[in-house]
């Protein structure tokens, strides 16, 4: 296998222009106001959605990265390869250039003390379908993650044909799989779209699945949705507030049951929540190289890979710790708690690691931040840390860590990217527990673990 693709990232792209709003308020109306000119400092113009969001992230962790989207050739189109290559040469060999085509754009409104509002055009992400899928290059690579489909018309249209087709045919490649939600507009197709049905037929060939908590509500509990909303404006309160543990059980778990193995939802600056399925689930298989008799045997841990290719390979032990993380490079292995690749209590450290993966329920609280300046990609960013350590052989509980602590690093800078370090530097600083916020919301039937600082969940195996 070429091993110059570890990671293909694929979906909605965009080119954001984000201007600078010298003055905030309590409201939008406070600010943008019928006939008044509003002064604002420079635009960052930088590129948008999850495939650059997560994708640019993922290479600055040392990760080979190849990135598919369609854009069009006008002058944003331009403009946004521009980006792409100048952060990240020779991943934009997997766009798709088409002519005539508008490309997408996002203006995002972001004054201080304000939630963000960003006026949006599709554009060339509308046609997006399975055939701009490059099945060749997905094939080379270890993982394949997939972001935005109801930004995506054709994603979401006829319940959700194209977007299963993908997962599909990539499922088929042995890649392991990578799914994304955005926030669709209640008032839009997308936000009619029967999306209950669509990740009933789509879950089962997706092996992590990372949605928001308040995105998985809408498509799964519309009904709780609208009551949530509805208090939260009564109560002038953000609808996460809202939510308690129990309620993010019964999704998690309800998301295992459509056939996802990990589903991680991102719970805003609270922190994350994650959940994993049984071993019959990954013994089905969750990614590149996997051997779960040759595991079981040679082990006696259950029949699962470790994410994107598999753990207990007949490769010698100092091959198999060093993933490359770029041609000269080699990685370094998870190490939060004092564990090498070879492990320190006489067992391999990486069967240990693929084990931490089976049947869990955690919710990670955040890492605070002093000065947020925008929270704009860090769910893409945390996702990209997240998906990272599935590749770098970490457990379960610190690639949870990982991707709050990068999560953390993006919001302290105004652009999506800039401020993600990485990856020995993002370990180092998890490594050296940095203080976490206190998590305001009800965990019914969580419980708290000093130890590892973090609450367990009711349908915890461990």
């Amino acid at each position: 296998m070429d091993q110059s693709v570890e990671s293909v990232v694929a979906g909605h792209i965009c080119l954001d222009v984000t201007p600078a709003f010298r003055v905030g308020g309590r409201s939008v109306g406070d600010i943008l106001r019928p006939g008044c000119l509003v002064q604002v400092g420079g635009a960052v113009v930088s590129t948008g959605g999850p495939v650059s969001n997560t994708g640019f992230p993922m290479r600055r962790m040392g990760v080979n990265v190849r990135l598919m989207g369609k854009c069009g050739d006008d002058m944003f189109g331009r403009a946004l390869l521009e980006k792409i290559r100048a952060e990240a040469p020779g991943a934009e060999s997997g766009m798709r250039i088409v002519p005539g085509e508008e490309t997408s754009y996002t203006v995002v409104v972001n004054p201080p003390g304000i939630d963000r509002i960003f006026l949006h055009c599709h554009g060339a992400n509308d046609t997006f379908a399975a055939a701009d899928i490059d099945l060749a290059t997905v094939a080379q690579a270890r993982l394949f993650h997939f972001g935005y489909p109801p930004l995506m018309a054709r994603m979401y249209g006829d319940g959700g044909r194209e977007l299963v087709e993908i997962f599909r045919q990539v499922k088929a490649t042995g890649a392991t799989t990578s799914l994304d939600m955005a926030y669709p507009d209640p008032r839009s197709p997308a936000g009619a779209a029967d999306w209950t049905s669509i990740l009933e037929r789509t879950l089962p060939f997706v092996d992590v699945f990372t949605p928001s908590v308040e995105e998985l509500i809408f498509m799964l509990r519309r009904e709780k949705f609208d009551e949530l909303s509805a208090r939260a404006g009564d109560l002038d309160l953000e609808l996460l507030s809202l939510i308690d543990g129990e309620l993010l059980s019964d999704l998690g778990q309800q998301c295992l049951k459509m056939g996802a193995a990990v589903v991680l939802i991102k719970c805003g600056w609270y922190g994350m929540y994650i959940a994993s399925a049984g071993a019959e689930r990954f013994a089905r298989g969750v990614g590149r190289g996997m051997n779960a008799s040759s595991a079981a045997s040679s082990t006696g841990v259950p029949p699962v890979s470790r994410m994107g290719v598999s753990p207990m390979q007949t490769l010698p032990t100092e091959q198999t710790s060093t993933l490359r993380q770029d041609a000269n490079e080699p990685a370094t292995p998870c190490d939060h708690h004092g564990q090498d690749a070879r492990g320190t209590h006489g067992r391999d450290a990486r069967a240990t690691g693929a084990a931490s993966w089976i049947g869990r329920e955690l919710f990670e609280p955040g890492y605070r931040v002093e000065n947020v300046v925008s929270a704009t990609g860090a769910g893409d960013c945390a996702i990209a840390a997240f998906l990272t350590s599935c590749l770098r052989d970490c457990r379960l509980e610190d690639a949870v860590r990982n991707a709050c602590a990068v999560g953390a690093q993006n919001v302290t800078v105004a652009d999506t990217i800039s401020g993600v370090k990485t990856w020995e530097q993002t370990l180092a600083q998890v490594a050296s527990r940095p203080e976490k916020y206190q998590v305001p919301l009800p965990l019914i039937r969580f419980r708290y673990d000093e130890a590892e600082e973090h609450y367990v969940g009711p349908n915890d195996k461990r």
